[in-house]
């Protein structure tokens, strides 16, 4: 019998009734290792060398001409040596990374920067500077105006995930010299040549941080991740990153990091709806942010807050919108009557806090609600605009069933009731007012539920008290 020590892929030199054992279970083919189980058992060498002629593995010289064209056997590494030199989501099937080269640990194979002067793109092997593994990416601005350069990377994202996909951006970071949160993260559409709206763009200023951010494919295959110069600034400063990851959205699990999820205004109701439901529900102490970006959001479906606990939750606009007004920078706008509420809050331990929006519900039919809190423990309305676009009989703008509320400097109006209070509800009201225009009843309380209207409360309307309901004064 023949031991054999190590593979080869060249044919074996010996006749093909022999026996072999494999003995070694090191053994590895292109630094992959064989399976353990193949340890001491037997094959006849006729079978080796069957194989071995038969299908010959893709050659180095075939993978980087990029012509194999023929079924061939292939290792994981022949895989991700083909995506890295000739694009493709290969590569993400190992790893769950679409960018291939995140790390700088030998090169800045597949990097760029449009002003390689001045904005200059260097992998820092410094102990002191690098933020793990034998290296890291850094760029170095000049004193000068670099204004829209960037560094980038390609990615390519395959047919079945483009159209409204969910994206993540991850890396980390640092940035030194004289900076005040100059650079922006942008995803580029090389197909389209257009930008894809990021819910979170800004590379804050700060020690070690982690950048993350999503966002949602369009119909195209190739794009860029850049890193860009987002201000005129002539000052110098330098950004050290590492660990570069865009992969399909991961669920959200807690240890001991509050998290903020950015919202472009191109996100759809369902894509919002995504993002909160990716994020686990105990939230072990930590905060949970929902930020939406300047402008309107459209919607054809409601968002709903469902069964979070242990935590706070913001779902917040501009927070300079911090007055009672009837007009903000980011609003939510739903026309579609086949679904009666514009926001949902169910059955939440958790603290909630809803600020800084304009909130309207086209309303087309009785029932229909803009605000909706269920079996919820502490929710908060804050500094908020909330009305409907026409007034309909049977409607509320805001609505609490088994919950307790605490409503502050918001404007409420054009509804059929403003504030209602059902099923044991406790709802405290200060500082509110009318929209541009008021309710027909500003607060109704129904079934041992309770409304308080604090003297600094200016809503008009009628107060209506159900089945044990109270609205104080």
């Amino acid at each position: 019998m023949t031991r054999i020590e190590q593979f080869s892929n060249e044919k074996a030199t010996l006749d093909d009734n022999d026996l072999v054992e494999i003995a070694n279970s090191a053994a590895t083919e292109n630094g992959y290792p064989r399976s353990e189980k193949m340890k001491g058992s037997t094959i006849k060498t006729g079978a080796i060398n069957a194989y071995i002629a038969a299908v010959p593995q893709i050659s180095a010289g075939e993978i980087t001409a990029g012509t194999e064209t023929a079924i061939r056997r292939t290792s994981p590494k022949n895989l991700a040596d083909l995506a890295a030199i000739h694009g493709g989501s290969a590569a993400a099937a190992a790893n769950g990374n679409f960018i291939t080269n995140p790390y700088a640990e030998t090169d800045l194979t597949n990097w760029d920067s449009s002003d390689p002067t001045n904005f200059i793109l260097t992998r820092d092997t410094t102990q002191a500077n690098k933020i793990k593994g034998d290296g890291s990416f850094r760029i170095a601005k000049a004193a000068s105006d670099q204004q829209n350069d960037y560094v980038s990377t390609a990615f390519f994202v395959d047919d079945n995930l483009k159209n409204g996909n969910l994206f993540e951006i991850n890396f980390e970071y640092y940035v030194s010299g004289t900076y005040s949160n100059d650079l922006i993260v942008e995803i580029y559409d090389v197909d389209n040549t257009a930008t894809v709206q990021l819910g979170l763009d800004t590379v804050q200023s700060t020690s070690v941080k982690q950048f993350h951010s999503y966002f949602v494919t369009s119909n195209s295959n190739n794009y860029q991740l850049r890193i860009k110069a987002n201000t005129a600034s002539t000052a110098a400063y330098q950004i050290t990153f590492d660990n570069v990851e865009v992969k399909i959205a991961d669920p959200v699990t807690w240890e001991s990091e509050s998290r903020t999820i950015a919202i472009s205004a191109a996100m759809t109701a369902a894509q919002f709806q995504q993002l909160i439901d990716l994020a686990g529900k105990n939230l072990k102490e930590n905060t949970l942010t929902f930020k939406l970006a300047d402008g309107v959001h459209t919607h054809t479906d409601r968002v709903s807050f469902d069964n979070f606990k242990n935590g706070i939750i913001f779902v917040d606009g501009n927070s300079s919108d911090n007055t009672k007004a009837t007009t903000k920078t980011v609003s939510i706008r739903k026309s579609d009557p086949a679904n009666i509420t514009l926001l949902e809050v169910n059955n939440c331990d958790a603290t909630v806090l809803i600020r800084y929006l304009d909130l309207a519900l086209q309303h087309t039919a009785a029932g229909q609600t803009n605000v909706q809190f269920v079996a919820c423990r502490s929710a908060h309305l804050q500094f908020c605009a909330i009305h409907t676009a026409n007034l309909v009989a049977g409607n509320y703008n805001i609505l609490g069933v088994e919950s307790r509320l605490a409503l502050l400097s918001n404007t409420i109006g054009n509804c059929d009731v403003g504030i209602a209070a059902w099923q044991a509800s406790l709802v405290s009201v200060s500082d509110c007012a009318n929209w541009t225009s008021g309710n027909a009843t500003k607060a109704q309380a129904i079934g041992a539920s309770s409304i308080a209207l604090s003297a600094s409360t200016t809503m008009t309307g009628a107060i209506a008290e159900i089945d044990g309901g109270q609205v104080w004064p």
